[in-house]
């Protein structure tokens, strides 16, 4: 009875150490990741043109105007409301995240509205007026 004991301690040690050695293993390999900026890249501009139909916009950059491709799987948001790509209007603030395809095209993931700053400071005029 003794003697069994010990091999089965001996067996769950070895699967504890086992089972530490995969974790810590996992946890070196997600160091040598690259940075988030090279995986997601992101872009913030202004919206200089927009082609619904073929679904291509131009953002202006601190880099230089760049070209994007919306696809249907696209998410566009304007603060917590999702829009559609024809409720984008020329000269807004937008946050891109996109991906290159193997053809060079940076397609996006998602584009985020950013409010327009004379909205708002006209709605705290308006609330300072009261």
């Amino acid at each position: 009875m003794r003697i069994s004991w010990i091999r089965s301690a001996r067996r769950k040690t070895s699967l504890v150490l086992v089972l530490g050695l995969a974790g810590s293993l996992s946890r070196g390999e997600q160091t040598n990741l690259p940075p988030p900026a090279q995986t997601y890249p992101f872009a913030k501009g202004t919206l200089e043109r927009l082609n619904p139909g073929t679904r291509q916009l131009s953002v202006r950059t601190p880099d230089g105007t760049r070209s994007f491709e919306v696809t249907p799987r696209t998410y566009i948001f304007r603060g917590t409301d999702k829009i559609t790509l024809d409720k984008l209007t020329i000269g807004e603030s937008l946050k891109l995240n996109y991906y290159t395809n193997a053809l060079g095209q940076a397609l996006v993931r998602r584009i985020k509205v950013d409010p327009p700053e004379a909205t708002a400071g006209s709605a705290r005029s308006s609330e300072a007026s009261k």
